[in-house]
């Protein structure tokens, strides 16, 4: 289970995975084609500028993103993530 955070948040909400943690990222609109990220060289860019058609499909950023766990599994994710402000803690549950 993950506690997911944003930078300028606190807690946002709790998943039990985190395919359903992105997803509700995405249906909340925490995640979508306009959401600011910030390159290596504290550079602005836009989702839909590594997620082509973000802006008009947002599920495509769930695709795009299981495509990057199959290669690079969760840390690639979590990576990627931290690059919008977004962290995945995870937690125990007795």
């Amino acid at each position: 289970m993950y506690i997911i955070n944003e930078e300028n948040h606190s807690n946002l909400c709790a998943a039990e995975d985190i395919c359903v943690g992105i997803l509700w990222l995405i249906r909340n609109d925490w995640l979508n084609g306009k959401t600011i990220g910030i390159d290596e060289n504290d550079n602005d860019f836009l989702l839909k500028d590594i997620v082509p058609k973000a802006d008009e499909n947002k599920y495509l950023i769930f695709a795009y993103l299981m495509e990057l766990f199959n290669n690079e599994g969760k840390t690639g994710v979590f990576n990627f993530l931290e690059k919008f402000g977004f962290y995945f803690n995870e937690i125990e549950v007795a």
